[in-house]
């Protein structure tokens, strides 16, 4: 039941196929560093600061300002996080 003329086209089938998951596998991963870099540019890191010096430095006699850089710096990227008087 074997037809020969048939083994060609599939050949190019299956060939065809690993090609289009090849270049389906290399957009996704494009997109996926599209949507990061886009995050990234609405969403810029705050400087990076060391934080031995923060958290050493910041008690409860430390002025506002360093208290709020500390907050600052610990939820960085939290939209949920806000500071309540």
């Amino acid at each position: 039941m074997d037809d020969p003329d048939l083994d060609p086209e599939i050949a190019r089938i299956r060939s065809r196929l690993t090609s289009v998951e090849a270049e389906r596998a290399e957009l996704v991963s494009r997109l996926a560093g599209l949507g990061h870099t886009r995050q990234e540019a609405m969403n810029p890191s705050p400087p990076q600061a060391d934080t031995a010096s923060i958290s050493v430095a910041v008690t409860a006699t430390s002025p506002p300002a360093r208290n709020i850089e500390l907050f600052r710096w610990r939820f960085a990227r939290r939209p949920d996080v806000f500071p309540v008087r």
